[in-house]
């Protein structure tokens, strides 16, 4: 081999050693390019380039495999409350099973308010339930509250000739209380303080022997199959009662029907499970609902002492607040991981047989929304608290009279206020 071949060959090897050095360079920035934020990562990336073009200008024939800079790495999980914890699951067999497959049913799965709504035109709900209420045979005066992405308006309306109730009175809001009792029972699950399926626990003080084959689920569905204490032999309406004297009227009347075979609304199943988790967390049921309400600003949130003659409210309806508190609730109740965690609210709204889920009902009529229900909460026998997903607007009603179909009244006024928000 001549001296001018040999140059050539050892020009050859040089440039071809460069080339290899260039490109582990150039490997080595865009790692830090993809490890790196920020500025950082950009002076990574402009050296790279650099590099890059040398290599090319030295005629590298083979590339090395890209590297896509910002990479997931620096992601973090949310951290969701306390009550995030792996719920209990559901179970399709007997009441004293503890499988752990959900049964069949409508699992609605509310979104998390965004507070991505137009701003609410307040005197355009004014106008909408000033007319709707004068539509309406049957009450003379409403009161609303309503939330809608993050947003809030209460209202009232009456009939000429009827006084305008004042929106920020409070009052019993009755049986939305039970929808703050099951939070309770739920995140009681969540910390192993109970079992959804498993056998009932009794209740020390009551006396009267507890039906075999019940749990808390059951009483949470209502079906129980307890007779409620106000058609329980002994009952007195004329006289103060006590959720404990209430509970051993219902619990000497026997059972109605089996365990988990009918659906029939008893206000005894949540003062049972008002005073079960009094005593699992040792505290009144007064403290624990202050305790659970008060980081979403309802601080005219309270429970009225029982005792009243023949009501014995408490769990099952001793709550007093006003409408606009309540709304508040309700938007907070029905954002996944706010009160409870996503997957115990999905529990707790899973819809199944006699359209009641964990606390909640399904409301009809069907099918007009992507869960197969218009709207889902709790009725009372003036009003209720009520969540429409397909906007996800939250309604609190409060009729002048408790007579009339409350459900289809909510459904009624929910509608035309869905059209006054998203015209």
């Amino acid at each position: 081999m001549t001296p001018a071949a040999v140059t050539t060959e050892q020009q050859s090897q040089r440039a071809k050693l460069r080339q290899t050095r260039l490109l582990s360079m150039a490997v080595v920035f865009l790692l830090a390019a993809s490890l790196t934020p920020s500025v950082s990562a950009q002076n990574a990336l402009a050296k790279a380039a650099k590099v890059s073009r040398a290599a090319k200008s030295a005629q590298v024939l083979t590339k090395p495999t890209p590297i896509v800079p910002g990479s997931a790495l620096g992601s973090r999980r949310r951290r969701l409350p306390r009550s995030s914890a792996t719920p209990l699951r559901p179970t399709t067999s007997s009441p004293a099973s503890t499988a752990t497959t959900r049964p069949a049913s409508t699992v609605v799965t509310p979104q998390a308010t965004t507070g991505t709504g137009a701003p609410i035109d307040g005197a355009r709900l004014q106008s909408v339930l000033d007319a709707w209420t004068r539509a309406q045979p049957d009450i003379a005066a409403m009161t609303v509250g309503v939330q809608w992405h993050g947003q809030a308006w209460r209202g009232a309306a009456s009939k000429p000739g009827t006084p305008t109730p004042d929106p920020t009175t409070t009052y019993r809001v009755m049986s939305i209380t039970k929808t703050m009792t099951a939070v309770l029972v739920l995140r009681a699950a969540d910390e192993g303080r109970l079992r959804l399926d498993a056998p009932l626990p009794a209740l020390i003080g009551v006396d009267a022997p507890l039906p075999d084959g019940l749990t808390p689920r059951d009483l949470l569905r209502h079906r129980s199959g307890f007779v409620d204490y106000t058609l329980a032999p002994g009952y007195q309406p004329d006289v103060p009662i006590t959720p404990e004297h209430a509970i051993e009227l219902t619990l000497r009347a026997g059972l109605s029907a089996p365990p988990d075979t009918v659906t029939r609304y008893v206000n005894s199943n949540f003062l049972y499970l008002g005073l079960l988790v009094q005593q699992l967390e040792q505290r009144p049921f007064a403290d624990l609902v202050t305790q659970l309400v008060a980081p979403y600003g309802l601080h005219n949130t309270r429970v009225d002492p029982p005792g009243r003659p023949g009501w014995a409210g408490f769990s099952s309806g001793g709550v007093n607040s006003d409408v606009a508190e309540m709304a508040a609730w309700g938007a907070a109740l029905f954002a996944p991981g706010k009160v409870l965690s996503a997957a115990d609210l999905a529990l707790m709204t899973s819809i199944g047989e006699g359209r009641t889920g964990l606390g909640m009902w399904g409301m009809c009529p069907c099918g007009s929304s992507p869960t197969g229900f218009t709207a889902f909460g709790h009725p009372t026998a003036a009003g209720g608290l009520f969540y429409f997903p397909d906007i996800q607007m939250v309604v609190v009603m409060r009729a002048d009279v408790s007579t009339g179909d409350t459900t289809a009244r909510a459904i009624s006024l929910g509608t035309v206020l869905r059209a006054a928000l998203v015209a």
